[in-house]
């Protein structure tokens, strides 16, 4: 199976998923009344790593008033979470078909897509959450602990971590991607996409590259114009469309390099169970 030349962008497929997960923690930060912080430089340095969707939201810090709206709005994100879940399962489907079957690009692929993976991919990201939750929790103490006396120590673990986030991001490059777009369980995925990325031959930096630039360029943008709250969905608009410009174009690289190591794997690539070859 050959790729298009350019992937078929239609925005409304494209971008009303990532836009209602948006709205939604938007409704969970009004609803517990949170309010924007000024954001530290050394936050907005670091680049967003989210592969397979994308979130403005993210790029904010927010803090609540009181216990209890914390509370709200922690109930309702835990709320969103299987959307947000089914929303990712076919936003990838629909950039892999955007890529292979300009028919394909539409909302009963999403759904069928969203529900073929819901199950696999709720269970990474709570284990995802787990894990991120259980560092910071032993980064938080050990802050606690020496943070006073040594806040040089601190820096450089926080260095170090984050360092190692990039390191872990780009080694297991295309695991969203091999989660959803596979047959492979989530064991044999982080294997895979490892392989996928390591043995694969078309290239993929120049891709990362642009959206760390792109990433950082827009956290720096925001640190630069604090509470101009009117600016914001401005901004917001063009960095999720070129977000999903960015990921489009990685989910290219994945395709070629995961079809030249074992297409038979991928899921997208069969047609009446017998696997396609992908060819540049």
């Amino acid at each position: 199976m050959q790729l298009l030349d350019k992937p078929l962008f239609r925005p409304v497929h494209l971008l009303a998923p990532v836009l209602s997960v948006e709205v939604l923690f938007l409704v969970s930060f009004v609803a517990g009344g949170a309010t924007l912080v000024s954001m530290e430089l050394l936050f907005a340095l670091m680049p967003q790593l989210s592969i397979g969707f994308v979130s403005f939201v993210e790029l904010f810090e927010v803090e609540y008033a009181s216990l209890a709206g914390q509370s709200i709005a922690l109930g309702i994100t835990i709320l969103i979470i299987p959307i947000q879940v089914l929303m990712m399962g076919g936003f990838i489907h629909l950039l892999a078909y955007a890529w292979l079957d300009e028919k394909a690009v539409h909302w009963s692929a999403f759904f069928q897509g969203a529900k073929r993976i819901f199950w696999k991919l709720l269970l990474f990201n709570l284990l995802l959450g787990a894990v991120v939750f259980g560092v910071g929790l032993i980064l938080g103490l050990f802050v606690v602990g020496i943070g006073i006396m040594n806040v040089e120590a601190v820096i450089v673990m926080g260095v170090i971590f984050v360092a190692a986030i990039l390191v872990l991001r780009i080694l297991f490059l295309y695991l969203e991607f091999t989660i959803v777009l596979t047959d492979y369980t989530l064991l044999e995925s982080f294997k895979e996409s490892f392989r996928i990325r390591r043995d694969g031959s078309t290239p993929y930096f120049r891709v990362i590259a642009l959206m760390f630039v792109v990433s950082i360029g827009t956290t720096l943008l925001i640190y630069a114009m604090p509470q101009m709250l009117w600016v914001y969905p401005i901004i917001g608009i063009i960095y999720i469309v070129a977000m999903v410009r960015i990921q489009l174009a990685l989910m290219r690289t994945f395709l070629l390099n995961a079809a030249q190591y074992d297409s038979s794997a991928l899921y997208v690539y069969k047609e009446q169970s017998e696997p396609q070859k992908v060819e540049e």
